[in-house]
């Protein structure tokens, strides 16, 4: 697997390259969201999957994470948490498979806690 850093609105891979395009959190702090989801979906070949990591906003870590941003704290304040599927149907997705895994580790530093979070509601996603 190689991994590549770019602005998931504008890939410069071909159409039609990857079996799996992974977006871990990210999307409550983009943008465009769902430019991001269509450019995945671009890049995919058919039958391809989407696995993408959220923090939903009826999940535990997403009402603290929106409760930090009322009381002002600026990272948090311009995230935007979903429901897990709102946006995904609109983009041309499916959920295929939702699952859930429990993290073995419990650390109170947020990137921990952030991971863990995306681990447990991680989304695989075919088109």
């Amino acid at each position: 697997m190689s991994l590549s850093k770019a602005d998931g609105r504008y890939l410069s891979f071909k159409n039609d390259v990857f079996d799996y395009v992974y977006i871990i959190p990210t999307l409550c702090f983009a943008e465009e969201p769902e430019k991001i989801i269509k450019e995945a979906r671009r890049a995919l070949k058919k039958n391809g999957k989407l696995v993408l990591g959220i923090i939903t906003s009826d999940s535990e870590l997403g009402k603290e994470y929106i409760e930090k941003g009322k009381r002002g704290q600026v990272f948090y304040s311009s995230a935007k948490f979903y429901l897990r599927d709102s946006r995904l149907k609109v983009c041309g997705f499916k959920i295929w498979q939702g699952f859930s895994l429990q993290s073995l580790i419990y650390n109170s530093t947020d990137t921990l806690r952030i991971f863990q979070h995306a681990l447990q509601h991680t989304l695989e996603l075919s088109l």
